[in-house]
């Protein structure tokens, strides 16, 4: 199984930091930030990794050459950064032969299975599966009661329909069919087009994950 963690950010939330260090390259819990996640993607049967950079490329370039985490590790340099949704149109040869992939932030630390929302995108079979949450955040997603995507959630939304985003996605490759152009796009908006075009994103709610977003500073402590 493929899969892509994003790393091309500027890690602005972390400055000072991330001035002189890829926010992939922070250290959390004694670690790098994307070391936890690698592990974790790897435990889940992830084989071979995509890895998009941008803002100080070449620490992370430097990082992989000496460090393989016993798979096959590809970087893919971003002259202009694309943000979340164009990094993933960008990678269309890359995941094209695959039916699914994952999709990581490199700063959304979590605890649950991921084998649980793998098995329900294979079954059901969206365009995307979302992990989602019922839990306190800045952003909300409004969602139907078949659990399918709307919209990004405003003041008209009922409570019952809010539910965080945790930072990782199962996508179908079928999303490379709709040929939408490689341009800089957030991940939500590409989703939003999707819809429109008629494609189906799902949420898969998980519950007491231990979501934490490392690219806040108070959350690099224990």
């Amino acid at each position: 199984m493929k899969a892509l963690l994003l790393c091309a950010g500027f890690g602005t939330r972390l400055k000072p930091l991330t001035d002189k260090i890829p926010k992939a390259l922070v250290r959390y819990n004694n670690r790098p930030i994307i070391e936890h996640q690698i592990e974790k993607l790897t435990k889940y049967g992830v084989t071979e990794l995509a890895v998009n950079t941008h803002h100080l490329a070449n620490h992370i370039d430097d990082y992989f050459s000496m460090n393989s985490f016993g798979i096959r590790i590809n970087t893919f340099f971003e002259q202009e950064i694309l943000g979340t949704g164009g990094a993933v149109l960008n990678l269309k040869d890359f995941f094209s032969s695959e039916e699914f992939f994952i999709v990581l932030n490199v700063d959304a630390f979590f605890e649950f299975n991921l084998q649980n929302i793998i098995k329900f995108h294979s079954e059901t079979k969206p365009l995307a599966t979302l992990a989602t949450e019922k839990r306190k955040s800045g952003k909300y997603l409004e969602f139907n009661e078949k659990l399918e995507l709307i919209k990004r959630a405003d003041e008209n939304t009922e409570k019952n329909s809010l539910f965080a985003f945790n930072g990782l996605h199962i996508i179908s490759s079928e999303i490379f069919n709709f040929d939408l152009p490689v341009v800089f796009c957030d991940i939500i908006d590409l989703y939003i087009t999707l819809i429109e075009k008629g494609g189906i994103i799902k949420g898969y709610t998980v519950e007491n994950s231990g979501f934490r977003d490392l690219g806040k500073p108070e959350n690099l402590q224990q």
